[in-house]
């Protein structure tokens, strides 16, 4: 799959150094997918792009589909199907925080932190309340951090003083990335999935 027209750009480094930051799965899944269907009819209703060959009621059937086509790939951890059927969805209709969301999760198992932590982030500019967004934000940029101070240390070895100050940043993120992995208590930190049907809000 080629990044050229991607809605987010494309990281420099981000496949480099790791690939899949785990997202958190969970809680109010349900009323969100239920909240995304709603938008997507939303949007539908209003657009002004009709046509005889458009009507309302193919596109919904469209619409329906390709939802159902992603969620399949998501659920299934086809995340190149599934983040590429997001993308589209996301182009459709781009007010949709859950869509969003989906799409930033597919983006961050395939290791391109960057348009996931952008998704993350536009989902919580239209929700500003959407936590599972929020912590999955802060996990990507987690990453980010770890892959910038790995590649500063493998950079910095003609300074040793710079090179000493990375190492131990270095040293922070993985204790960090560790403690989420295995949790304080030793149960595993997982990260956000609203997934249809689990949880509530």
């Amino acid at each position: 799959m080629t990044r050229a027209g991607r809605i987010f750009a494309t990281p420099i480094v981000a496949r480099e150094y790791g690939r899949g930051v785990p997202v958190l799965s969970g809680s109010s899944s349900f009323f969100r997918a239920i909240r995304a269907a709603v938008w997507v009819l939303a949007a539908l209703s209003g657009s002004s792009v009709w046509s005889a060959s458009n009507a309302p009621a193919d596109r919904l059937d469209a619409s329906v589909v390709q939802m159902k086509t992603a969620e399949d790939a998501y659920q299934a951890g086809r995340w190149p199907d599934a983040m590429q059927q997001y993308e589209e969805l996301v182009r459709a209709f781009p007010k949709n925080p859950f869509l969003l969301f989906r799409y930033g999760n597919a983006a961050s198992q395939l290791g391109i932190y960057e348009n996931a932590a952008q998704a993350y982030h536009s989902a919580l500019v239209l929700d500003p309340n959407y936590a599972e967004a929020a912590f999955n934000l802060g996990l990507v940029r987690l990453s980010q951090s770890d892959a910038a101070f790995a590649h500063a240390v493998t950079k910095a070895q003609a300074d040793s003083r710079f090179g000493a100050e990375a190492q131990r940043m270095r040293g922070l993120t993985q204790r960090i990335i560790r403690v989420t992995a295995n949790g304080d208590d030793g149960v595993p930190v997982t990260p956000a999935d609203a997934t249809p049907g689990q949880g509530s809000q």
